[in-house]
């Protein structure tokens, strides 16, 4: 039997997920401020407990490199690496605007789905993907940069998902926003299908798009 664990500390959403064979099995989360490396051991050691599994049981290690929070991502990268030098196993980097889109589906009207999670006030990061795979890669940039970005993909009716959603409201009035707030934030188990499904890196480099912040976000 073939195991994956993926990790998701790239938000406030903190989140682990185990697939054996590439079936879920287990998934837990728990929203957090800054402090997954309180919470990250404690739910990974409930994880393999509950599966009955030690750290030398999982092939391969999936985790999120963000965009995100500059300490999540430091955590999460970190904890993977550290297990997988122990171990030996197989490690993956999937970007965290990727699992957001896989959390949100496909389009069904709309041209394409647009994920952006927050970066500093005023900026989001931002990623989409069209119902023919085509894909505007991901970015950092200010909220009113978005129209011209997304008309320079010939993207005229955009259908919005993540926590910075609602901040995309006054310059697109007409599109559709997915209120729905669990899909608002990537989670270890998009995180995990996407590694299953070859969408990852075996690049564990963080993505931070800019620079971090005096605050260390």
């Amino acid at each position: 039997m073939r195991r994956l664990v993926a990790i998701d500390t790239a938000t406030a959403l903190g989140s682990l997920a185990v697939f054996e064979d590439g079936v879920l099995v287990h998934e837990e989360g728990r929203r957090v401020s800054n402090a997954h490396g309180e919470s990250l051991l404690p739910m990974l050691a409930r994880a393999l407990e509950a599966r009955g599994l030690g750290p030398g049981d999982v092939h391969v290690w999936a985790v999120d490199v963000g965009p995100g929070s500059f300490t999540g991502l430091r955590i999460g990268v970190s904890t993977v690496m550290g297990v997988a030098l122990a171990t030996g196993a197989a490690l993956v980097g999937v970007c965290s605007l990727e699992a957001l889109l896989e959390r949100a589906g496909e389009a069904s009207e709309e041209d394409a789905t647009v994920g952006v999670l927050a970066s500093v006030p005023g900026e989001v990061f931002l990623a989409a993907r069209d119902r023919a795979g085509a894909r505007v890669p991901p970015t950092c940039l200010r909220v009113g940069e978005v129209a011209a970005l997304l008309a320079s993909h010939a993207i005229a009716r955009p259908r919005f998902v993540g926590e910075a959603a609602e901040a995309l409201r006054e310059h697109f009035p007409g599109a559709p926003l997915l209120v729905d707030a669990p899909l608002h934030l990537p989670t270890a188990a998009s995180v995990g299908r996407l590694a299953l499904a070859g969408r990852g890196d075996a690049s564990l480099a963080p993505r931070y798009l800019k620079p971090p912040s005096i605050h260390g976000r």
